[in-house]
């Protein structure tokens, strides 16, 4: 997932037992869209791809616009840090708007909800 230049890998060794990626495109991060608030996260089901960690399912962070497939962005920037992760838990330390954020990522089933 490295060998695209157009894509960073954040935090690729998340879980343990390695069931998902994380990383931010680049192409699709665009401008902050000031309407919308980092608190009205939504819920990103897990989705695979195929040209990275061999179909294991990825979260995709973006940006706060609509993406073109009408998808709800998840959230308007990119973790900072990774810690404290025991496979089914993951915590982020980010930053967004000068203020600082703990965020969540909780995997259930084939899910990952997402909170701050």
């Amino acid at each position: 997932y490295l060998s695209d230049p157009k894509r960073v890998a954040l935090c690729p060794r998340v879980a343990p037992t390695q069931d998902y990626v994380i990383w931010q495109d680049r192409e699709t991060f665009g401008p902050h869209d000031s309407s919308r608030n980092i608190l009205s996260r939504k819920i990103f089901p897990t989705s695979t791809d195929p040209r990275y960690e061999d179909n294991k399912p990825t979260i995709v962070f973006q940006s706060g616009r609509e993406t073109q497939h009408g998808v709800p962005a998840v959230y308007d920037g990119f973790p900072k840090s990774c810690f404290s992760n025991d496979g089914n838990h993951a915590y982020f330390l980010t930053s967004y708007n000068a203020r600082n954020y703990l965020l969540h990522i909780q995997r259930q089933a084939d899910n990952l909800t997402i909170s701050v």
